[in-house]
């Protein structure tokens, strides 16, 4: 607005126009302009000032509109709280990298990483859309004295109060009584989204002012140091969530991960969501993702997912998060050795469950191959399905009396890896070989074309491992060569996590 009202059609300023109309005009107009254009008009002159006389909330709602703009925020994130849908993804990092939001605290404009999920995600308090009416408030601005201006606040709250009992009773109704046809989650996108952004403050300022010195589900941690609930991200293991960039993966590696399979899942995935969470170093006062604090001897480490900060361990009631120190702290404190004791004990804390994982899935691929070719009632063996492939195969005489028997997994665990590799190539062969494009399974063993009995057997945990095997067997591989590896050298996971903004 101020610069679309930087001349008036005589050619002279609008500096001279606005100073010559009364003070009473002047104060009338006042009232209408937006927040930017008010700032920037009280800056122009000290009359302007004096009149105006700016006050703390007027920058405020300044800082709020600049968050609006492009140039300054960003786009403006859509959530949909319906199915709880965040646009863009919380991933996508190079697109969060540049929007910003305003903190009525200390008056800047930061990166989302400075704020909890509440002040970014909740309705009074995320960015509204553009057209919205907290997106085209005015400035607000009033004359009178302060017992005048109070009363006006008041009605304000009073309209306020009664737009939400408004949206209560809205909320109880059919969707076809919605106004132009717009969901009620739309409609409360543009009536009361960003209606609260005053309140909103960043994590820092939270803390000083003593908001996570009180109970709220934000706040994992203590007063001292707060452990603060951040949005969640996808990793496939717990070493990608504890140890990022530790490892320049190709494309072609990402496309060997193996597959998560979850007991209440019906489908396999690539990936899981952590929830991530900001920490503030009681020692330095930097704030800090979780994975870059040391959390001393004898906790529980957050490994999976579903696994609770504040689990009890056997000898203590929980974390003492009092003693949490970043990893530049402690390496001030105790040096680079203990740290790099200390982080090679956690490498294998959390490599045990995957490699776990991984054995237990693999030896049970291999128990029920054993179980099928000795139960089936199609006369399906081991023996059978070798004369049905013909190989050719590559493997010592000694390894090849193995590769023979109808094995369990104690037994191919002592096979040569290329011949164990072998031998499953010979199940996938023989697997793929059943797949007709009608969807049957048919034994290709049979001349007969029976239905094959495997599609009764089958669970979704073997044809996982069907899937996965090799895969699995090369991320086990990989595990047990990087821990190899930093136990010959520990530092270089010392020298990883004092980069600079690796946990930032």
């Amino acid at each position: 607005m101020a610069g679309s009202l930087a001349l008036c059609p005589s050619g002279l300023s609008l500096q001279t126009n606005f100073s010559s109309l009364p003070a009473e005009i002047q104060c009338q107009i006042l009232p209408f302009l937006d927040p930017i254009a008010l700032i920037s008009l009280s800056q122009t002159n000290r009359y302007l000032r004096r009149l105006i006389s700016p006050e703390r909330s007027h920058f405020v709602k300044r800082l709020l509109q600049l968050e609006l703009d492009f140039k300054y925020g960003g786009i403006i994130p859509r959530f949909h709280a319906h199915d709880n849908l965040l646009l863009p993804p919380c991933d996508d990092l190079k697109t969060w990298a540049t929007i910003r939001y305003a903190c009525s605290g200390c008056l800047k404009l930061l990166s989302h990483k400075h704020f909890d999920n509440h002040s970014l995600l909740r309705l009074g308090l995320r960015k509204p859309p553009l057209g919205s009416v907290a997106a085209t408030q005015l400035s607000g601005w009033e004359i009178g004295d302060a017992k005048a201006r109070g009363l006006r606040r008041q009605a304000r709250l009073r309209a306020e109060t009664e737009t939400r009992r408004r949206w209560q009773e809205l909320r109880q109704l059919p969707s076809h009584y919605f106004d132009n046809g717009l969901p009620l989650e739309e409609l409360a996108d543009v009536e009361l989204s960003g209606l609260k952004r005053e309140r909103r403050m960043c994590n820092e300022c939270c803390y000083q002012q003593g908001v996570w010195a009180r109970p709220t589900t934000s706040n994992a941690g203590s007063a001292r140091t707060p452990v603060i609930k951040s949005r969640p991200m996808r990793y496939r293991d717990a070493t990608e969530r504890y140890f990022p960039g530790l490892f320049s993966y190709s494309a072609e590696d990402l496309k060997g991960f193996p597959e998560r399979l979850k007991q209440y899942r019906t489908n396999a995935i690539e990936f899981e969501f952590w929830t991530t969470y900001r920490v503030r170093c009681p020692t330095c006062a930097i704030w800090q993702e979780m994975a870059a604090f040391r959390k001393g001897e004898g906790f529980g480490f957050k490994v999976k997912p579903r696994d609770l900060e504040r689990s009890d361990s056997a000898d203590q009631s929980g974390p003492d998060f009092d003693n949490w120190k970043c990893n530049r702290c402690v390496a001030n404190e105790i040096g680079t050795e203990e740290l790099a004791r200390m982080l090679l004990s956690f490498w294998k804390h959390i490599v045990d469950p995957e490699l776990h994982g991984f054995n237990w899935r693999i030896a049970y691929g291999w128990h029920f191959l054993k179980c099928y070719t000795k139960e089936n009632k199609q006369g399906v063996t081991w023996k059978r399905i070798l004369q049905w492939h013909k190989g050719p195969y590559r493997m010592a005489p000694s390894e090849w009396e193995l590769f023979e028997k109808e094995a369990d997994f104690e037994t191919v665990s002592t096979m040569d890896p290329e011949a164990r590799f072998q031998r499953f190539a010979v199940w996938s062969d023989y697997v793929e070989g059943c797949l007709k494009p009608s969807g049957v399974w048919k034994d290709p063993t049979r001349k007969s074309g029976l239905q094959h009995g495997l599609v009764s057997k089958v669970n979704r945990w073997f044809r996982s491992w069907t899937d996965n095997c090799v895969a699995m067997e090369h991320r086990t591989q990989f595990f047990q060569r990087c821990t190899r590896e930093f136990e010959a050298d520990p530092g270089r996971l010392v020298d990883y996590v004092l980069q600079e903004g690796v946990y930032q």
